[in-house]
């Protein structure tokens, strides 16, 4: 979620809370949840239908290249500065001759630092990447890319309440899905889509106390993911 953010309670039975007049800090959770979700393998349905969960849904392996890459440019250009700046010191170097060091330095610092700004604007707001084998033969790869950029507000319906007020219907989540399918050969485009999915609103697996029920969002998101996949 990030260092300084609003981070949801858990509660008794580490069942998580979160602040529901906040549609920040309940799309943040559902955002952070959808790797776990898209990453592990489907459960058996429940007798009674309420935890539902797909079988034919296949697990995707997530990957944090992009995410390490950009570490590890930071991390160089960190070391950069900091390597510059012991060797001055510990060198006893003068300041007209270190002058054209910590130029160097920052120089590539700031680059560096403006590649990554670049990559990051460019990707947008990813919370999953992910990819995965398919079963059929010969065996194909699935790629797949899931942004949350958008962020709505709840609106007034024209239904009203016993008292005479309107009833306020929660924001909608709605996710950026990017899917690629690849040949066997990991080069030749088999299949490729890309639009918005609107997963729901957050009242379907929000309560009215701040509770999130798991199994409620995990059935909406595989459901609108796979809809999407195999339209």
């Amino acid at each position: 979620m990030g260092l300084f953010q609003s981070k949801p309670a858990v509660g008794p039975g580490n069942k998580v809370r979160c602040n529901v007049s906040n549609a920040k800090e309940i799309k943040i959770h559902c955002d952070d949840t959808i790797e776990q979700i898209m990453t592990q393998p489907p459960k058996p349905s429940s007798p009674d239908g309420k935890g539902l969960y797909f079988a034919d849904f296949k697990p995707f392996s997530a990957s944090h290249f992009m995410d390490d890459m950009l570490m590890f440019l930071d991390l160089v250009g960190s070391a950069v500065m900091l390597g510059a700046t012991a060797f001055v010191y510990l060198k006893k170097v003068a300041w007209e001759e270190a002058k054209p060091i910590f130029i160097m330095s920052t120089g590539i610092f700031f680059s560096l630092f403006a590649i990554c700004s670049v990559i990051s604007y460019i990707r947008g707001r990813v919370v999953f990447t992910g990819v995965r084998m398919t079963e059929s033969q010969p065996r194909e790869l699935e790629c797949i890319l899931i942004k949350s950029p958008y962020t709505h507000k709840a609106v007034l319906s024209d239904e009203k309440t016993k008292e005479g007020k309107r009833v306020l219907i929660p924001p909608v989540y709605e996710l950026y899905v990017e899917y690629m399918r690849l040949g066997s050969d990991n080069r030749t485009v088999c299949a490729r889509k890309k639009g918005r999915v609107i997963v729901g609103n957050f009242g379907e697996w929000f309560t009215s106390e701040g509770e999130f029920v798991r199994s409620a969002f995990e059935a909406h998101l595989v459901s609108s993911i796979q809809k999407h996949v195999n339209a």
